[in-house]
């Protein structure tokens, strides 16, 4: 029997089952799948996180809303603290009987208790509304009468005066009167220490809030330097910046002028006319102007050309009032 055909066979059957493995086809989509679940994992995750910034912006919103409801709850705990806190006259509950028939016989006697009380309270409120509108009145009064270019406050500094004073200083100056008395002080501190203002403090209007009546008097003592500057060395007799002497007569004064009795504490000197000497001469009379409230203080100064000093004084035969007139030797 010839066996070489079935020896051929099985060699071609396996030379056909041990040949090489191919390649993988080119349309496999094995990676394409994994982007693809991965890609779809992402959205769940970001479907999850927007889900979470959701609840918690919800729970940001409810959270304002309670802690505006509990400051409104804790402001309104505060006030009926702070009634309880304030001290009633009586100290006894106010108790309302709004009945017009009464049978209790406590309420009997309660009644025109509380009647009373409500019609003291309402008088009481009455009065001080007509006191604070006479005062608008009066203050309009004043202010219409003595006008924002002429009313002066020399009587005392600016830190002494009481706030009535300072809402006229605000006023004369076109500032807001509203406010405490150390807002005031503030305010009109403030405006005067600008720079573009520093010239209201030679002011004969202001300098009184500025420089002290004993202060005043001193500088007198000693020639009539700057009075805003307590640091001012200007000799005895020097002239002023401000102010200078006018020569007004030779003539002694009359005699109810010689009887000295109301001291006057300080004068501003007369500006110097045309018409007047550049100095005075032994004998001369000098003319001084006098601010308000100007009294209880004695001083004296010297004249340039006189050979001694001058006690200047003001005569109880004379009114004395602002922009008076007071000649001396």
């Amino acid at each position: 029997m010839d066996t070489q055909p079935q020896h051929h066979l099985l060699h071609s059957s396996r030379t056909h089952h041990e040949s090489p493995p191919q390649d993988k086809p080119v349309g496999d989509n094995t990676d394409f799948l994994d982007m693809k679940n991965e890609l779809v994992e992402l959205q769940k995750q970001l479907k999850l996180s927007e889900m979470k910034a959701k609840q918690a912006d919800e729970k940001r919103e409810e959270a304002e809303t309670h802690a505006t409801l509990a400051a409104s709850y804790l402001q309104r705990l505060q006030g009926q603290l702070n009634a309880k806190s304030k001290k009633h006259g009586s100290g006894s509950r106010n108790v309302l009987i709004p009945s017009r028939i009464i049978t209790s016989e406590g309420n009997c006697q309660e009644a025109p208790k509380q009647r009373e009380a409500r019609e003291a309270k309402a008088k009481k409120e009455d009065e001080r509304k007509q006191k604070k509108l006479d005062e608008t009145l009066s203050i309009r009064d004043r202010r219409s009468r003595e006008g924002k270019d002429t009313m002066s406050f020399t009587s005392a500094l600016l830190k002494n005066h009481k706030a009535m004073v300072l809402r006229d200083v605000a006023w004369t100056l076109d500032l807001a009167e509203d406010g405490t008395r150390e807002e005031l002080i503030t305010r009109i501190t403030a405006f005067f220490e600008d720079p573009a203002n520093r010239h209201l403090h030679d002011d004969d209007r202001y300098i009184g809030l500025f420089v002290s009546k004993r202060m005043l008097g001193k500088r007198l003592q000693h020639g009539f330097a700057d009075l805003t500057d307590e640091n001012n060395t200007i000799p005895a007799g020097a002239p002023s910046e401000r102010h200078c002497f006018g020569v007004i007569t030779n003539t002694p004064p009359i005699a109810q002028e010689s009887q000295f009795e109301h001291i006057f504490e300080y004068a501003f000197p007369v500006e110097e006319s045309e018409q007047s000497q550049p100095l005075h001469t032994p004998g001369d009379w000098g003319m001084y102007h006098f601010g308000p409230d100007s009294r209880n203080t004695r001083y004296s100064c010297t004249l340039p050309g006189l050979q001694a000093p001058a006690t200047m004084m003001g005569s109880s035969s004379l009114n004395f009032n602002e922009g008076s007139i007071l000649s001396f030797m």
